[in-house]
């Protein structure tokens, strides 16, 4: 037990306390306490709780309406202070004249640190369109060298917080013999500022300028894919438009190397999804339509190409090479606006076999026959094909043609997983391969679909010998 002459020491320490508290300046401590533990920076290893941030911001505007704002804030606190600063509803960010505030209290308790806390927060919350951003970037521009951080010189040297900085980055990564993401790493971008807001603009910038055409297309090629897909996801889902443009506007008017063609069709259908499916066109939305075109017209392309390829497989080639003739001319016109293949079961395993020789991802971008609903011939396949006013379903070995206007109820939708046999079957109008040598059903064909949809082909077009 304490001895009473303790006990009234302690009491008579205690009274000073509370005397020299009640003198203190309150509006002070309410400052302080306002941004007290407003969270690690970023930078500097430590990403606080969301829910913490917001609160902090919360406290963050408390302190700035006061009346003596931040001029009473420590290095600390107005280092920890820009962590919250695009956090919370409002955020701070958002209040007149709170970013410029914090801004001159950092001028005048400027340090490393300080700076450093500011880089981060810039590159996380980058935007042309945002005021305080640009007022973080033109305080950053003007930083003394002595305050630079270690590690992030390379940022000031090329002028990465100038107006046109993510412009000066792209071209500086197009010009580099390295890839992106290592020219990134030199210029002191760790993995959390790779898919930054700030990394994201340069991205878009360097899409707009870079060119996968000509001798080193393929190399350009490989450096964009690899540094817009990462760790198994799109790493700019925000700038998807411009990728687009950079990947197909070059191919619009003129063809594709094929080996340029098929990496980009399998990035996109592994990325944003088949834009020809109901389910994928949310990721489509932002494109423009020209690219969305070209992309579907290559994917239609493959379609016909894979149905060919596979039936050829087994297919009885005087029957056959007329089918393909025929089908070829259309296509290479332009006249076939939309394919999809219904492998049979022998199909599916060629496909497969296919896939897995070639990693052809169009070899899995196909419907199967419904399993209560197969065609006898396990061999038989069908391609569907939209020509406008008109759905014409080619069926493989010793199938018939089918043909229905698109108006009727019964006509086939493309791009479904399964369809039953039978239904493919009931058309308006059908007409087996016969006379194929002298050009019989090729005829009655061209002239039905010219009949009903004003495309015209001559049979010069589509004699034998005219495609290799």
């Amino acid at each position: 037990m304490m001895p009473p002459n303790g006990l009234n020491v302690v009491i008579d320490r205690l009274k000073t306390v509370g005397a020299a508290l009640s003198r203190f300046d309150l509006q002070t401590c309410a400052v302080k306490d306002a941004v007290a533990d407003l969270g690690t920076v970023i930078a500097e290893g430590g990403t606080p709780q969301p829910e913490d941030l917001e609160a902090r911001a919360t406290r963050l505007i408390a302190a700035f309406k006061t009346d003596k704002g931040f001029s009473v804030l420590s290095r600390p606190d107005i280092r920890n202070a820009f962590s919250a600063l695009f956090n919370g509803t409002p955020n701070p960010a958002e209040i007149s004249g709170l970013t410029d505030d914090l801004i001159e209290r950092a001028r005048v308790l400027l340090s490393a640190s300080i700076v450093r806390a500011m880089v981060s927060t810039y590159l996380q919350n980058f935007s042309h369109r945002s005021p305080a951003i640009q007022s973080l970037r033109s305080a950053l521009a003007d930083i003394p060298e002595r305050y630079r951080p270690h590690g992030l010189d390379p940022l000031f040297d090329s002028r990465f917080f100038a107006q046109d900085g993510p412009e000066r980055a792209a071209r500086m990564l197009r010009e580099s013999h390295i890839s992106p993401q290592d020219r990134l790493r030199e210029l002191g971008l760790n993995s959390v500022f790779q898919s930054s807001p700030f990394t994201g603009a340069v991205f878009e910038s360097y899409c707009r300028d870079i060119s996968i055409t000509g001798g080193r297309a393929e190399l350009a090629l490989d450096r964009l894919l690899n540094w817009a897909w990462v760790d198994g996801q799109e790493a700019f889902p925000r700038q998807r438009p411009a990728l687009a443009g950079a990947l197909f506007a070059p191919y619009t008017d003129v063809p594709a190397d094929p080996s340029i063609k098929r990496k980009l069709l399998d990035f996109v259908l592994k990325a944003w999804g088949d834009p020809r499916f109901r389910s994928a066109r949310g990721a489509w939305h932002f494109i423009d339509p020209v690219i969305i075109n070209t992309v579907q017209r290559w994917l239609t392309e493959a379609s016909v190409d894979q149905f060919l390829d596979i039936v050829d497989q087994d297919a009885q080639e005087h029957m056959w090479q007329y089918r393909r003739v025929f089908w070829t001319a259309y296509l290479r016109k332009g006249y076939i606006s939309g394919a999809w293949v219904v492998f049979g079961r022998d199909g599916v395993s060629r496909a497969h076999k296919s896939f897995t020789e070639t990693n052809d991802k169009s070899f899995k971008n196909h419907a199967r026959f419904h399993p209560r609903s197969q065609p006898q011939d396990r061999r038989q396949s069908v391609l569907l094909m939209d020509f406008g006013s008109l759905v014409v379903a080619e069926w493989s070995h010793n199938g018939s043609l089918r043909v229905w206007r698109k108006s009727d109820q019964a006509a086939p939708e493309l791009y479904k997983p399964e369809y039953q046999a039978s239904l493919l079957r009931q058309a308006q109008w059908q007409k087996p391969h016969q006379g194929a040598d002298r050009y019989r059903w090729q005829q009655w064909a061209a002239n039905l679909i010219r009949e009903e949809t004003g495309i015209r082909l001559t049979q010069i077009e589509y004699t034998l010998g005219q495609y290799k």
